[in-house]
């Protein structure tokens, strides 16, 4: 068995503060109410600024009480009857997509996509883009019931410029 270092050894071990020097910097420190008083600090009421990010890349849709946001690129069909639910600026509360969609269903519809028009393919655009024509309502192209931009095709490059070194 190990034998132990005797206890002459031990005595710088560690530094160990008296109780009077405890009760010192406890005297001296603040309260505990004070303390969280000095952290807790009222929140203003803030709203988010509609130069952000994502208000430039989305389109505010609004009801006339509450709107949401869907990505640029994500309207399919806008009838001019209904242009003026699109708004610059947010107005009245925000709303999540599914629940302004369920609340305004009489002129608002989600049109389910290909992800792979979503992705450029023009093909498929043209298809889905013929049978949106007729609509009478605002329609948001959606991929598994959220609203997804569609991107451009990437233009053809010309016959002439691949010809030119």
């Amino acid at each position: 068995m190990a034998q132990l270092a005797p206890p002459t050894q031990w005595q710088n071990a560690r530094d160990v503060s008296s109780e009077k020097a405890i009760k010192e910097s406890a005297a001296q420190a603040k309260p505990m109410n004070e303390q969280v008083a000095a952290m807790m600090k009222p929140l203003p009421e803030v709203r988010p600024n509609a130069e952000s990010s994502l208000y430039k890349k989305s389109i505010i849709l609004f009801d006339g009480e509450r709107y949401t946001l869907v990505p640029v690129g994500s309207v399919l069909h806008l009838p001019p009857t209904l242009r003026d639910r699109v708004i610059a600026k947010p107005q009245g509360d925000f709303t999540f997509w599914p629940d302004f969609l369920k609340r305004n269903s009489a002129w608002l519809a989600g049109k389910e996509v290909p992800l792979k028009m979503a992705q450029g393919d023009a093909k498929l655009a043209a298809i889905v883009f013929r049978g949106t024509v007729k609509s009478s309502r605002l329609l948001v192209s959606v991929y598994r019931e959220c609203p997804i931009s569609i991107l451009q095709s990437a233009p053809e490059p010309e016959a002439s410029a691949a010809s030119n070194p």
